[in-house]
This record gives structure tokens, sequence and C-alpha cells, in this order.
């Protein structure tokens, strides 16, 4: 009996090892994806476009702001006067980095092609408030909960 309580290991602490586990190799698995992207992108049926996009986000996440910023402002150029998901993810790289009026610029450029584009009404305020202007802030979160009030999960 004392044996098996010895081993026994709560369900909790298996599953902060797991956690940890993960997070510590996140890093390693970023830096191969960003590889990864870099080496599809002459040869894929889509263009660069997907991999500038997911090549940025993955730069963002690895603390890579200046080169998240660059391809996602390459991937803005390639969307065509309609950037979306671009635009999206830098202005929320710009918004971490504190450049929230390039933020907001991004975030309306989203909504201008898709205006009922939740998420970035939501990032929009964020900046907004962070910018001082908390009417707009509270005019933009009216309009995220007028058009329901969760984000897209394409668009997190």
């Amino acid at each position: 009996m004392v044996a098996r309580l010895q081993s026994f290991t709560p369900p909790w602490m298996q599953h902060q090892a797991f956690r940890g586990f993960s997070l510590r190799n996140q890093l390693q698995y970023l830096q191969s994806a960003i590889s990864d992207f870099t080496a599809d992108m002459p040869n894929s049926s889509f263009g660069p476009l997907s991999g500038l996009l997911n090549r940025g986000r993955a730069k963002h996440r690895l603390g890579d702001s200046v080169g998240a910023i660059d391809d996602l402002t390459e991937a803005m150029r390639l969307e065509h006067g309609r950037p979306v998901y671009a635009a999206l993810f830098r202005g929320r790289v710009r918004l971490d980095v504190g450049d929230y009026e390039g933020a907001i610029t991004d975030f309306t450029s989203a909504i201008e092609v898709i205006p009922g584009l939740t998420n970035a009404y939501r990032h929009r305020a964020e900046a907004k408030a962070l910018a001082g202007d908390r009417e707009g802030a509270e005019i933009d979160l009216r309009s995220y909960d007028r058009l329901g009030g969760y984000d897209l999960p394409a668009y997190k």
C-alpha cells in the first residue's frame, strides 16, 4: 500500500508536467516552424502569403516583433488592398509593442474589409483605451457586443 501511494501522481501534477514540457519545447517548435514556413514559401501552391502570415505569427510568439511586423507587412501587400489576416495579426504585434496608433490603423483596415470581424473591434478597443481614447474604446466594445461578443476562433 505504501509503495502504491508513493508512486501515485495526482492528476493536477501530471497536467503541470505536461504543460511544462510543452512550454519548454515550444521555442524549439516555433523555430522549426519558422524554418519550415520559410522553406515552403517558394514552392507553395498558395504562394508566399500563408507562409508569411504563419511565420509572422511564430516570430511574434518568439518575441521577434520587428521580424513579425516585416513579414506581416509583406503579407498585407500580398493581400492586394484587402488586408484582413495580416492587418489583424500585425495590429496585435503593434499593440503588444506599444504602437497603439499603428495597431488602431491595422484593426481599422481589417474592419473595413470585414465589418463583422469581432476580434478587430475588441483589439481596437484595447488599443484605443491604451492610447487614452476611452470614448472610442467604449464605442468599439459596444460594436463587439452588438456583433455577438465573441471572438472568431480563426482570428485569435
